[in-house]
Order: C-alpha cells, then structure tokens, then sequence
C-alpha cells in the first residue's frame, strides 16, 4: 500500500545514499533521513528526547560532559517516525545500505521492529556478491518483499546509453560493452563517456578502454597473478580456450576465474576479461587469435580469429572469410557475417570492386540485422570503387536508412541514372519506388512502379518474390481475395530458400488477410512461427514489424496479457533501431491499452502522433490517433475520443485504406460520436461502414456496428428496443472470432441498461463485460467497466457539494493540506471527508481515488 502511495506522490519519503567513504561517520544516515523534519519533534517527542536527537544530529551542541544516550535517541526517533506516520504514509528508502553507518543502522532497526505495520515501510537496496544472500532483512519492515536485481540486458544497457549520453551502439559494440559491464549499468556508463570521448567505435580487433575508474574497481583481483599466468589468460580473453589446470587453479585462488556450472572456466568479473585483452600488447593479442585459430575447426571461428591475427591483405584470407560470411548468413547469424565480410574487404589486396562488393554483402547483412549505421558507412566506403551494380545497390540501400526526403530523391535519381540500359538494374529501381509510394498511401503510383518492375524483372525469382511482397498490402485494400492469392504464391516461391526480406512480409502479409477474415488462431500461429524464424535468422530489421502483427493478432485473438508483452519488446526493439521514436511509442501505447493503462496508453500515443507528423508516415499516424481515440474515451473525454477517431478515418480513407476489418475504427467512432451527441454524424459513418463491409465481405466488423447501431437508437429514444436487438444479437455471438469486440458489446449493453435505470439488467450486461475482460486480460477496458458498475451501484449516497468540490480538487493533484486551506477546513476535517468518498466510491486510499477518478466518465463539475 505505502509503495503504491508514494508511486501517486501521497507519501513522505525519507532517502538516504549511504556510501563506503562516509560509512565511518556516525548518524549519517539519520541526518539524511531526519534533518529537515526536526520542527515536527517539538510537539511530539519530549523535550530530553529532542534534545538527544538534535545534539546526535549536530543541530545543537550536546550538554557538556555528557555523550549521546543510546536509548534516548533510538526512542526519540521511533517517537519522530510515529509522529510524521500520523500525518501521512512513510516510506523509509535506505540505497546502498551494506555501506549504512553501524550507529544509524541500529538505531534504525530498532525503529523498525517497533514501527512494522503502522504507515511505515522500508525500502532497502543492498549489494551482495555472487552466491551471497542479502544480510539487512532487520531494516525491513514486515511482511518483507525480497527482490532480486541481475544484471541489465543488452537493451536496456542501449537505452541508457542513448538517453543518457546520446550514444547509440548496436551489433558487437554494444555486445561488448554488455558482456565487460556485466550488465552492470554504472560500468557501461563508464565505457560508453570513454567511447563519447575518444569519438571512436572499437573494431573486433581493439581492446575496449578501462578507465582507470573502472579498473580500481574490478582489477585489484589481478595484482597477485604470476606474470607466467597471463599468456592462459589473454587467450581466454581473446574468445579462445581455458588455460591448463595449474593455471586455471592457480587463477581461481586469486579470484579472477570461476567454474560455472557447465564446467567452463569464465572471469569473476567479465570486466577482467578486458582488462587482460587490453594490457597485452598488439604483438601478444595477435599472436593469440593465431593460436585460437589453429586450435579450433569451425571455420567461422577459424577464419574470424585468422584475419584478427592477420591486418595486411590476404587474397587466400579473405576468399575464406568471404566463405565464412556466408556460412554465418546461413546460421543465422547476419552480424557476425557483417563483420566477417567487412574484414574481407579489408583483407582484399589489389582489386577495389572486389573489395567493394565485399563491403555491399556487410552492408546488406548489416541492414538484416538491424545495424543501420554499419550498414550506411559500409555503403559509402563502398560507393566510390563499387561497379555499375554495386552502385545501384548502395544507393538504394543509402535510400531506405535516410530519413531526409530530399537526399533520398537524389539518391533514388542517381540509382536510376546508374541503372539506365540495364533492366534487372531498373526493375529494382522501380521495385524500390513502389515500396515508397506503398507506405505513403500512394496507391496508384505504387502499382505503376510494380507493373514496369515486373515487366523488366524477367524470369528473376528473387525479384519476383519482392514484387509480390509489395504488391500484397496494395491488394489487401482494394481486393482481399486477390490479396491471399498473391501472398500464398509468394509464400510458395520462397519455399525452401534462405528467410529473405520478401519471405518475412509475405508470409506476414498472409497471415494478416487471414486474420480480417477471422481467421485468427491461424494467423497467430503463423505469425509466432514466423518470429521464430525471424529470431533464428537473425533479421533484426524485420522483426520489429513482426512484433507489431504479431501484437494485433493477440489482440484480435483476446490474449492482452501476450499482446502486451510483446507490444513492449516490439517497443524496446524499435527504440534501439529507429532514430525516430513514433513508431516505438505507437506500439507501447498499443500495448498499454492491451494490458496496462489508459493513462500511460494516452502518454505513449499522444508523443507517437506528434513524433509521426512530420515524418510523413501517414498510415502509422492514423492509428496512433486512432488509438489514442480508444485511451481518451477510456478516461471518459468522448469528445476528444470522437474528434481524434474521425481524423484517424480521414487519414486511412485519404490513402485508400478502407477496408473496415483494417482497424476495427468504425463502430468505435460511430459509439464516441453518439455518446458526444453527434447523432447524425454517427448515422452517417455507420451507414458507410455498412456499405463497406458488405463491398468487402467482411462479417466479423458486423458485431461491432450492431453494437453502435444500439447505442445509437438508444440515444434517439429507443433505449429497450436497442437493448433487445444488441442482446438478440450477442446470443449468437458465442463463437465470434475476436473476444475483445464480444466483451465490447456486452459492456456497451450495460451502459444502454444503465441509461434507463433497469439497474439489474446493467449490472448484468458489465458483470458479464468485466468476467469476460478479466478472463482475456485487458485491464484498461476491466477498469473502465468495473467503475461502471461502481458508479451504478453507488457505494452509498451521491457526493455532497463540498465532497464534489473536495473530489475535483482531488483529480487536480491538490494535497490535504491545499484542499484544507482553499475551502478555510482543517486537515482532518478534509480527512474525514475524504475517507467517506473512499467508502462511497469503493476504493481504498487517495491513489486508488485518482486512478477510478481518471476512468471514470463524468467530468469534474
């Protein structure tokens, strides 16, 4: 409860961050907790008590001759403790606390096992080795929550990376600064400012820079090695074998090995590891990665460690890495088989287009895996030596990672300029053309570009199949049973090849025209095959667009717990990969409004849409609005809800995209235009939508418009009729093939009932609304139908006018004691008033008021 208060700002909390210089101080601790709260022990501890605590706490001298008494101040802080409790809940945060200094810590578990069960908790962050368990459980107040944190992953380190110090690193960069922190994120800061720094990347070959910060932490283990154990060492670090067993022995005595439990010896800390690569000098770490290369038969791993020990060209070397880069591609792999092809080129004496072909294969398997700023220098390194081919292929590729429209029309120009004469060159110059006029909704130039890429493709199954990969989502819009077919001879061309960019969205595409046609449990399991086989390749790039279907199709399905995960690493994913953040923030907001909060749903959409604007992303722009529509008609504003449900109508229709079983848009806006008092306005989108599913065969939207239709002929009057046709209408619903829209219906009937006072048949209609939300997780629409029936059966009398005035004041973040000086009451008076509305409105606390107050509809009078 406490945590839960102070999340909403309610409670008092006292902070202290001890650390191990001031450790030796006495009563530090206290001080940070209590300094500035000593006014409150003059009304409620004794004066002798007070007196010991100031003195203790350096605010005034102690008497003369006397020490500190031990039991007076631990019972004058337990006295202050209770004292600040009476007045609001306090939360006791104790960080770093192995490093408490011993006077506080005593007189703070003295506190708390006297203090455990009123409005005081403790929340106690401690450091703890490997293997060891936590000590201070006594500076916890009971029950105790024991969590514990590991290290953070190789997302969440990228994430603090880019926002804390605007650096952004993926592929083995970012591997490597994961692997040396240990996840620890104070580490990885570290290393990243050195990169900020020094302005540098590390090549595979270069040892990370250990601050000297760092090694005074970790290196203090190595001081005792015998130099004769380092040569063992650095070929483990190097990604070689353990050293022998005397070494390894040896090594575990000082603590710089352990055995894992699989047997293998690793550094105790992998900072270790760094330290010994980087203290090895280029002639030591060379001859290292020759070693590992002649011990190991992996011809990845052979070739890889053959060109680290080798930095002058090689023709016979890099033909092997060439061939390494390729079995790499083939594992699954497309980063390593980046950074194999990149040492190619390097390696690649006398022959500039050889070598710059061999840069285009790193760019191309950079590109899949999502490391687009390799993938950009790889291509400008190449363009200056590449042939007629390559040429076409940088620029394309330069083309689809710039955000800038300007630069992407001179490239897309000097692509066609390069590729005139040459028709397989032109074709994906075209193709290329297509899938840009495809995602900015413009349709019929898309199918111009794909009708002259096909008539110039020839019999080249591999352009083939990237054309109908484009030609799939035009198709779905305009004629979905075209659309299947299309898909289904992509998907079967693809058959048995490598997972190429066009297998991804074709199979992706089919797996979407199954799901508008209900066909849901189908596209799901073809979806969660798909990201499977997209995890196993290694293309990175596709998989945030896989985790967005995959979202809405656990959605449609009724499986908000899923869509809201996966929603979140769809997020994460993106946020790592794009430099601009809408299209991470459309899915989170997605995903919240699956299973999480309006709230935050609202937060995440309303900074997608504006992230979107400019970005001409026209078709991601609409749903975020969309979406954000569904977020403020949760919180109860449907004027807005309506307002931004129409603009996002308006953008889809604007770039053809009105198959109604696309976005599930049109009851919700006609049910918000109606609840506004647009009547009309509704009548009119429903009566399209009717027109147009019946154009598009599409059954399932029908649930969906029979619901608002209800809620329609309610507003006009016919409130028992509509209650009759939409319960008519869901008893033969049963096996409707999207839940979601199921619950909908009986939540919107609950509201119809409600309107006409028939209480019982509402709180039927919101009772079987919220069982059935509960049961598919979706905690967003649970709220908002829970306060329904709240509201319906009343918890009691309706709020008097000062209880409404104190509620609105509430739902403004004012505190008591603001509430209590604006309307001349006194803090208890406003207490008590308060503890009505929680009673009234069935809720338990302030945090619990706010949260109903902001699903609820009714606005603050």
């Amino acid at each position: 409860m406490i945590g839960a208060v102070a999340a909403a700002g309610e409670a008092l909390v006292l902070h202290s961050a001890a650390s191990a210089t001031e450790a030796h101080l006495p009563y530090v601790a206290l001080f940070d907790l209590l300094a500035t709260h000593l006014d409150a022990a003059d009304d409620a501890v004794p004066a002798h008590l007070a007196a010991t605590l100031r003195a203790a706490l350096l605010h005034e001298p102690p008497a003369a001759g006397t020490a500190t008494s031990q039991p007076a101040l631990r019972i004058a802080v337990v006295e202050l403790l209770r004292a600040l409790a009476e007045r609001q809940p306090v939360l006791i945060l104790l960080d770093d606390a192995q490093w408490l200094d011993p006077p506080s810590m005593e007189v703070l578990a003295f506190a708390v096992r006297r203090l455990g069960g009123s409005r005081i908790a403790t929340l106690v962050t401690e450091r703890v080795a490997d293997g060891d368990e936590p000590s201070l459980g006594e500076l916890c107040t009971s029950p105790t929550v024991e969590i514990p944190l590991g290290g953070l992953a190789e997302t969440e380190l990228a994430a603090l990376l880019r926002t804390r110090l605007a650096l952004r690193l993926h592929g083995s960069a970012m591997a490597r600064i994961t692997a040396a922190s240990g996840g620890n994120p104070l580490f990885a800061l570290e290393l990243g400012r050195a990169l900020v720094r020094d302005d540098v990347t590390p090549r595979p070959d270069e040892p990370l820079r250990v601050t000297r910060r760092l090694r005074d932490l970790v290196s203090d283990r190595l001081a005792g090695l015998a130099p004769a154990l380092r040569p063992g060492l650095l070929m483990l670090a190097a990604g070689g074998p353990a050293p022998t067993e005397t070494e390894a022995s040896a090594a575990l005595a000082e603590g710089v090995l352990v055995l894992g439990a699989d047997g293998r010896y690793r550094f105790s800390h992998p900072m270790l590891s760094e330290i010994v690569y980087a203290d090895a000098t280029p002639h030591q770490r060379l001859a290292a990665h020759l070693r590992i290369a002649d011990l190991t038969d992996d011809p990845v791993r052979h070739a890889r460690h053959r060109a680290l020990a080798c930095s002058r060209p090689d023709a016979e070397l890099a033909a092997a890495l060439d061939r390494a880069a390729d079995a790499a591609r083939r594992r699954g792999a497309p980063g390593t088989a980046a950074e194999l092809s990149r040492l190619a080129a390097d390696r690649t004496p006398a022959d500039p287009a050889l070598a710059a072909r061999r840069l285009l294969n790193a760019a191309d398997s950079s590109h899949a895996a999502g490391l687009f700023a390799d993938a950009r220098a790889d291509c400008e390194r190449a363009l200056g030596d590449a042939d007629v081919e390559g040429r076409v292929s940088a620029r394309l590729l330069l083309a689809d990672l710039d955000a800038d429209s300007e630069r992407t029309s001179r490239l897309l120009a000097d692509a066609a300029a390069d590729a005139a004469g040459h028709p397989h060159l032109m074709a994906r110059v075209h193709l290329y053309q297509a899938d840009v006029a495809m995602r900015s909704g413009e349709l019929s130039s898309c199918l111009a570009d794909l009708e002259q890429a096909e008539a110039l493709a020839g019999d080249s199954t591999e352009l083939m199949t990237r054309i109908l990969s484009v030609r799939g989502p035009v198709e779905l819009f305009t004629d979905g049973a075209r659309a299947i077919r299309t898909y289904r001879h992509g998907v079967r061309l693809t058959e048995g090849g490598p997972l190429t960019e066009a297998a991804v969205y074709l199979r992706a595409g089919l797996a979407v025209a199954r799901l508008r046609q209900g066909g849901v449990s189908v596209a799901v399991r073809d979806l969660e095959l798909l990201r499977g086989d997209v995890e196993a390749a290694g293309r990175f790039r596709e998989l945030g667009d896989v985790l967005h279907v995959l979202t809405v199709a656990y959605e449609r399905a009724g499986r908000c717990r899923q869509a809201y995960s996966t929603g979140l690493a769809g997020a994460r994913f993106r946020e790592d990969l794009e430099p601009n953040a809408g299209r991470a923030l459309l899915l989170r907001g997605m995903a919240e409004l699956n299973g999480g909060t309006a709230a935050a749903a609202a937060s995440a959409l309303e900074a997608a849409a504006a992230a979107l604007e400019p970005q001409n992303m026209t078709e991601s722009r609409a749903y975020s609005l969309g979406l954000l529509g569904r977020a403020r008609y949760l919180q109860g504003d449907v004027g807005t809800a309506a307002a931004l449900l129409a603009r996002s109508r308006e953008l889809l229709d604007g770039i053809g995209y009105v198959d109604p079983a696309l976005f599930l848009l049109d009851a919700d806006l006609a049910e918000a235009l109606t609840r506004a008092g647009a009547t009309e306005q509704a009548a009119h989108v429903l009566q399209e939508a009717r027109a147009r599913a019946g154009r598009e065969d599409r059954t399932v939207v029908r649930l969906g418009l029979t619901r608002a239709e209800a809620v329609l002929q309610a507003a006009r009057g016919e409130a028992h009729t509509a209650a009759s046709l939409l319960r008519d209408t869901l008893g033969h619903a049963a096996d409707h093939p999207y839940p979601l829209e199921v619950a909908r219906a009986w939540a919107s009937l609950g509201a119809i009932e409600a309107a006409v006072r028939r209480r019982a048949a509402a709180r039927m209609a919101y009772g079987e609304a919220a069982r059935r939300y509960a049961r598919h997780g979706c905690t967003p629409w649970l709220r908002y139908v829970q306060a329904a029936l709240d509201d319906l059966d009343g918890h009691g009398r309706p709020p008097t006018d000062l209880e409404q005035h104190i509620i609105d004041m509430v739902r403004a973040k004012a505190t008591n004691r603001q509430i209590a000086a604006a309307l001349h009451l006194s803090v208890k008076t406003v207490e008590a008033h308060l503890t009505r509305v929680y009673r009234m409105r069935g809720v338990r606390n302030r945090a619990d008021l706010v949260s109903r107050l902001a699903q609820s509809q009714t606005p603050p009078r």
